[in-house]
Parts: structure tokens; sequence; C-alpha cells
């Protein structure tokens, strides 16, 4: 499965201590964290310049989405999920809120 690819790719693309990926140093956990905030933030700036200036990027739209989901690997991977755990643990969750009527709203616990 290429989600399983991606994983190794990752793992062995990872810059930060070298068995990072393995222990639970929360220090690598907030370079993990803070380098998902960066991508989303450039995620962010490439449809901010859509909607102001409509000057689309789809390429480098992709680019960045990619680079999310780098980093979402990583979290996800360094307190053991995969990305078929975190999928499927979505699917659950909105599945439960759509069954319950209460997709819109707030809280994790609606």
């Amino acid at each position: 499965m290429l989600s399983l690819e991606y994983q190794k790719f990752v793992k062995a693309n990872w810059v930060g201590a070298a068995d990072a990926m393995d222990n639970q140093d929360i220090t690598d956990a907030f370079i993990m964290a803070a380098g998902l905030g960066g991508e989303v933030g450039e995620v962010l700036e490439k449809l901010k310049k859509l909607v102001r200036d409509g000057t689309y990027d789809g390429a480098g739209l992709a680019r960045e989405i990619g680079d999310v989901l780098f980093y979402l690997t990583t979290i996800a991977r360094k307190f053991g999920y995969s990305l078929e755990d975190i999928m499927q643990i979505n699917i659950d969750k909105l599945t439960d809120r759509s069954a319950r009527g209460v997709m819109r709203g707030e809280g994790d616990n609606r």
C-alpha cells in the first residue's frame, strides 16, 4: 500500500535526532509540530494569494500539502500510529458525528 511505502520514506528522510522516530523525546515531537505549523502556514499563503490576488499555483499548493503530510506522518509514527490508523480513527469519529447529526458545532466530544 502506498501509505506504508510513504511512511518508510518519511522515516528514512526525517532530519532530527537519529533515533527520534523511535523514542519519546518531547524535543523532537515539538520540532515535528512546529514544522507542521509552518507548512500549514505555507498552504494558507497559497490559498490567500488565490483569494486576494486571483493567482493559483496548483503545483506549489500540492508541494506544500505534501510537506504537511510529511510532518503529519512523522507525528503519527512518533506516537505509534500508522496513516491507516489515523484515517480509520477519523472515519470512525466523523461517521459517529454524522449519525448523531453533530457534524457542525464545537468541541471534541460532540
